[in-house]
């Protein structure tokens, strides 16, 4: 099973309503650059160039040759079994190994379109730890809910992007539905529902974790008390996603767990 990646894009999801979030490549305005997010595009593409670079250049149809030969230890009938055993870091760096050319090339799309929203709206940092905590709730939920498949690629921190803009668009007085981004998301899980090769866990799970860390974000100061406090309270999520995901994968009954690099 694949963690494949968000089959539904939209680029300009306010463009129906009065919009007071910039959308998609609206966010390349005046004043600002979002860096992270061309940073984030840079890194998976690295990876997956490298990949490519030093395998069997089969990029169309196998993931790349860094996963394969990280992912696989092969024997005389093949590929054998996933030798992943107490390397919890996979968590996170499974979300940077890509499957073939489409899956790399619709996610870094998905990310183009939906990175500099959320993160002209939450400030670099933020967006960031929102990302890698989506990037870690995902880990966790393709874990919990499908121990024995392989799931790799960054759509869980795509869906967690979706669930920030949820909270961006709320705080803006922004109707989630009427705006065409409601929409957008349920077209995505209705895809991941009922296509096969899906991991339902690694998008749910990004799609809980990026909508909590975004809530702590933008809410977590009047909550808490104090920005430093909501601060420290986004921080603090991030371990907390990753106990519970190697809690996920000590209670798996594989050697190993497959998901990335």
């Amino acid at each position: 099973m694949r963690q494949a990646s968000v089959g539904f894009h939209c680029p300009n999801c306010v463009a129906k309503g009065k919009q007071k979030v910039i959308s998609g490549r609206a966010a390349f305005s005046a004043a600002f650059t979002p860096t992270l997010t061309f940073a984030l595009m840079g890194l998976n593409i690295a990876i997956f160039l490298l990949g490519t670079a030093v395998g069997d250049q089969h990029i169309l149809t196998d993931f790349s040759a860094i996963g394969r030969a990280i992912l696989f230890e092969q024997g005389s009938s093949g590929i054998t079994r996933v030798d992943t055993s107490h390397q919890y870091y996979r968590l996170l760096t499974s979300g940077f190994l890509h499957w073939n050319i489409i899956h790399i090339g619709l996610n870094m799309w998905a990310l183009y379109n939906l990175g500099p929203t959320v993160e002209r709206a939450l400030g670099r940092l933020r967006f960031g730890l929102v990302y890698v905590a989506a990037l870690l709730a995902g880990g966790a939920g393709a874990v919990i809910v499908s121990p024995h498949s392989l799931s790799a690629g960054a759509s869980g921190a795509l869906y967690g992007l979706f669930g920030a803009l949820v909270i961006v668009y709320r705080r803006e007085g922004i109707d989630v539905m009427r705006s065409g981004l409601g929409i957008s998301i349920l077209i995505n899980f209705v895809i991941t529902v009922t296509l096969p090769g899906i991991s339902l866990g690694g998008h749910v799970g990004g799609f809980v974790g990026g909508l909590a860390a975004a809530w702590i974000a933008v809410h977590g100061s009047q909550a808490l008390g104090s920005t430093k406090a909501a601060f420290v309270a986004l921080c603090a999520l991030l371990p907390l996603l990753l106990a519970l995901g190697v809690l996920a994968v000590s209670r798996s009954s594989l050697v190993g767990i497959g998901i990335g690099i």
